[in-house]
């Protein structure tokens, strides 16, 4: 009896033993997790605000170049002015919805934004 119950306390510690030891892997593999989550939101939000940066950018440069009364390549503000310019004069005319112009259609997106929005806390405007 005496060694019987021996046994059953020694499975009962074996058992016991096997769920801590279970319990520790999930709560590392939770923990690794967490951490990859983690980086992953830190990417997500750190590709977010580049791409807002881009689009104030991209404003603050089409705006710029609607309103510079210097001829092409003879901007003293910024070197970008004559390839905005140029850009702008093509947006206004362009009417294709796949347009292939480089830069077409994203600044026609962040123009369109910037005409109906009306936040005034906007990240982009």
């Amino acid at each position: 009896m005496i060694q019987s119950n021996i046994k059953s306390q020694s499975q009962l510690q074996s058992k016991s033993h096997q769920q801590k030891s279970s319990r520790t892997q999930v709560l590392r593999w939770r923990s690794d997790t967490d951490v990859t989550n983690g980086r992953e939101i830190s990417r997500r939000i750190a590709h977010r605000r580049k791409g807002l940066r881009h689009q104030q950018q991209r404003l603050r440069l089409l705006r710029h170049a609607a309103t510079c009364p210097h001829e092409n390549g003879q901007c003293p503000v910024t070197p970008l002015c004559a390839g905005m310019k140029s850009l702008w004069e093509h947006i206004a005319e362009c009417k294709d919805k796949r347009c292939l112009v480089p830069h077409c259609l994203s600044s026609k997106y962040v123009l369109s934004h910037y005409e109906r929005c009306k936040d005034a806390q906007c990240a982009v405007c």
